[in-house]
Order: structure tokens, then sequence, then C-alpha cells
């Protein structure tokens, strides 16, 4: 594997991102993923590519970094050893088991949530339709009262006559 390895580590998402951005435009590189560190922030963004294009875009993404106050650390490996970017670049099948077990759970607990949702609002349409039909029967009952007083005061009104 011919390739070399470029690495530049920031504090920072933001700036992660517009290293990437700079190494990507200054030269022929692929961008193979930013890394996340554990604590203070850091993240690595790691770039592959010939060895020239690979210096040139770490030369960049260091200055862009450095300006900001935001450079950790850089490094370019020329040609990196067999089984070295498969190692760190998340190309082993444990990393790969890994991200396919997280996206199962991402889709099953959206399944999940869905279900939860629909059975809510089944719920709640339920208990407008009761309250619906209660009001409704609460209105008959006021008529047929009121139909009934009418009719007692005519009984009551012929009774007088």
């Amino acid at each position: 594997m011919n390739q070399a390895l470029g690495m530049v580590e920031v504090k920072g998402l933001v700036a992660a991102i517009q290293v990437a951005d700079t190494m990507a435009k200054v030269a022929a590189v692929h961008i193979e993923k930013a890394v996340k560190t554990k604590g203070a922030g850091w993240m690595t963004v790691l770039i592959t590519g010939d060895v020239g294009a690979v210096q040139a875009a770490v030369q960049a993404g260091e200055l862009v970094a450095r300006e900001k106050g935001l450079l950790v650390s850089v490094k370019v490996i020329p040609r990196v050893a067999d089984g070295v970017m498969d190692v760190f670049l998340g190309n082993n099948e444990e990393e790969i088991k890994e991200e396919k077990l997280e996206k199962a759970e991402e889709i099953v607990i959206e399944a999940v949530e869905e279900k939860e949702v629909k059975e809510i609002v089944e719920i709640e349409a339920a208990v407008v339709e009761k309250e619906v039909e209660k009001k409704e029967a609460t209105e008959t009952k006021k008529m047929k009262k009121n139909e009934a007083k009418k009719e007692q005061s005519k009984k009551n009104k012929n009774k007088k006559d």
C-alpha cells in the first residue's frame, strides 16, 4: 500500500472540519475520517494519498489550525506499513460489527418510538371520541329536558285556561 497517511490533531470539531476542508481543497487527498479523542475535545483528521499531496495538505491544515491557536500535533507517514491503515482507519472487522450493531440499535429505537407515537395517537383519538360522545349525550339529555319542560308548560297553561 504505497500511500501516505497524514494526521492533523486539533482542538474542537469546528477546527477539525475547517482543517479537513482546507486539506481537501489544497491537494488531491482522501479524507479518511476524523477521530474524536478521549477528553479535552481534541480531534484528529486522517488523510491518505500520494506522499507529496499528503505533505502539502497537512502543511495547509497545520497553518489553518495554528492561525486559530487550535493546533495540537501533525504527522505524515510516507509509506504506511501493511495493517496500520486497517487498524487505525477502522477497517477491522470488530469496528465494522460495532457500527452495524449501533445502526441496528438506532433502527430498533426508531421503530419503537414510531410504534409508541402511533399508540399514543390512537389512545388520544379514542379519548377525544369518548369526550365527543359524552358531550353529545349531555346535549341530548338537555334537549329532552327542555322539550319536557315546554310540554309541561303547555299542559299547565291549558289547565289554567
